[in-house]
């Protein structure tokens, strides 16, 4: 029986090792080294309405299409904060008028995204 718990404990101690080393070792991007090709999940950077996407390449910055302000995002932006404000005023009168949970529950979800969403847009067309 002790020959039986010496190879358990051996056993132990190698699966013991081996995880160990395995997890011991930095990504080769903190190294330093270049990633090889398939390392990472691809990247799939949709078309323009009703055509195909492509595939990143290495290093492409995403979502940066140099495409600038128009008076159209000020105009929704600008129509957006009362928008926003309204949904507070609608949220804040539900806990008088219901006492359903679900309802109140999303009133409260109302309130907690809208101050941000408000700011937020008042701070993009601040500049």
């Amino acid at each position: 029986m002790s020959a039986r718990w010496g190879t358990r404990r051996v056993s132990a101690a190698l699966v013991l090792v081996s995880v160990l080393a395995g997890c011991s070792g930095r990504p080769a991007e903190e190294r330093g080294e270049p990633l090889t090709a398939g390392s990472g999940a691809p990247v799939i950077v949709p078309g323009e309405p009703g055509g195909s996407g492509r595939t990143a390449t290495p290093g492409e910055r995403l979502g940066d299409s140099g495409a600038r302000t128009s008076a159209a995002d000020i105009t929704f932006a600008e129509s957006m904060i009362p928008h926003h404000r309204q949904a507070l005023e609608m949220a804040a009168l539900a806990p008088a008028r219901s006492a359903d949970r679900r309802l109140l529950a999303l009133a409260e979800r109302v309130t907690v995204a809208q101050g941000p969403e408000i700011r937020a847009l008042a701070g993009w067309l601040r500049g």
